[in-house]
Formats: C-alpha cells, sequence, structure tokens
C-alpha cells in the first residue's frame, strides 16, 4: 500500500463551515508552529508560506518548504505542514506566518461547467487533486501580492479576488504537480457523519496506545 493509504487510517477530517456562509474565507496565520495534524477536507486550500521552514506533507509527497512556499491543495487531499525542530525548541522566539485561503468544492460550478472563460480554472481544480507548488516566478509573486491584499476583502469582494488568484494560478506554466500518479481518495460519505469523524481523531491522537473496539463504541456512541 502507498503512504497515503497508510496515512487515511489516521486522518482527522477538518470540517470548515463553508456551506452556510461565504464560499470564500482567508485568514491569517501567526503561530509558533503548525500545529495542525495531518487532515482533509472538502474545500480547497491555497496556502502562501510567508515565513517558516520544515517538511510539507501533501499526498503521498513529502518535500521541504521554506519562506515564499505557494501551494494549491485539492478537495479531500491529505496534507500537512511540520515545522522545523527548532521552532518547537524555541517557543515563541521563532514565529510561524503563512495566509491560507479556503473556498468550497462546489464554487461557481455551473460556471465552470457551461461557460468557456473558466475553462483554465476547471482544468486547475481537476489538477489540484495532485496537489500543486508555484515555484518563483512573476507570476507566482502577482498571486502571493493578491492573496496579501485579500486578508483586508470581505464578501463579494473577497471572493472576486479569489476566482482572479484562481485565474492567475491557471494560466500560468510555472507550476508543479506534487503527486504525478496521485488517486483520488475522496473519502465516502459516511465521513461526514460526527461518529466517524470523532473515530478518525481519537485514531490519530491515540493510535500508539493498544486500543480495544469496546472504547471506540463507547466513545462514538
Amino acid at each position: 500500500n502507498s503512504l497515503i493509504n497508510k496515512f487515511m487510517n489516521k486522518l482527522m477530517h477538518e470540517q470548515l463551515n463553508l456551506k452556510n456562509g461565504s464560499p470564500v474565507k482567508i485568514k491569517w496565520c501567526d503561530y509558533d508552529f503548525f500545529k495542525y495534524p495531518i487532515h482533509y477536507h472538502s474545500e480547497y486550500e491555497i496556502i502562501y508560506i510567508v515565513k517558516s521552514t520544515g517538511k510539507r506533507f501533501v499526498g503521498n509527497n513529502i518535500e521541504h518548504y521554506s519562506d515564499g512556499d505557494l501551494v494549491l491543495m485539492g478537495s479531500y487531499v491529505p496534507h500537512m505542514y511540520k515545522s522545523d525542530p527548532f521552532y518547537y525548541q524555541n517557543i515563541g522566539k521563532r514565529r510561524v506566518q503563512a495566509v491560507i485561503l479556503h473556498f468550497s468544492n462546489d464554487f461557481f460550478r455551473h460556471a465552470m461547467e457551461h461557460y468557456p472563460e473558466f475553462y483554465r480554472i476547471k482544468t486547475l481544480l481537476n489538477q489540484s487533486q495532485h496537489g500543486i507548488s508555484f515555484p518563483d516566478s512573476k507570476a507566482s509573486q502577482m498571486i502571493k501580492s493578491s492573496l496579501i491584499k485579500a486578508l483586508d476583502m470581505k464578501s463579494l469582494e473577497l471572493t472576486l479576488e479569489c476566482i482572479r488568484i484562481l485565474s492567475m494560478m491557471g494560466e500560468t506554466e510555472a507550476k508543479i504537480f506534487l503527486n504525478e500518479d496521485y488517486v483520488d481518495q475522496a473519502p465516502v460519505n459516511q465521513h461526514d457523519d460526527p461518529r466517524i469523524i470523532k473515530i478518525l481523531s481519537l485514531l490519530y491522537q491515540h493510535y500508539v496506545e493498544n486500543l480495544s473496539l469496546q472504547y471506540f463504541a463507547e466513545k462514538a456512541g
């Protein structure tokens, strides 16, 4: 089995709750170190590392990342950023800074299916199932600038800027697929069951312990 299949047994399903509000959310991250374990969610994710170094896990790809790293994650693609060891040893002295943008996996789906103007974005999002890294280039610098500007945007303005960012990503040829052989591992609908999500979370947190079926049955109710 591939590394991705081994990870899938221990994944935490992150719930971003975009369905009842704006289809686009953006946040500025300023941490001692990246804390979130390997996880997946239905939303697409763009992450721009402003300041940090460590290991980046995307599907079955593991690579070093550093300042300026820019990646588009597909819907349900497992991923994690793990800071270098010295971030944990010098808590508060070094900071992790990043911009993270999430958008719904059904975001303007009708437009992508029916309007030729969205063809490049549709292609980009299909390719994002491999995880896409954008190396330093004039295009990636423009995308990073747009992400910083988008931090001050809300509602329709943010939605339009998200489309603009995706358009720039779709047009540039300066992109690297992180998992050329990746097969869509989108979970079945049962992973939307809060009890299954709870069990997956417990598995990740306690998988080195001797856990029984009774333990999980009690926790899941």
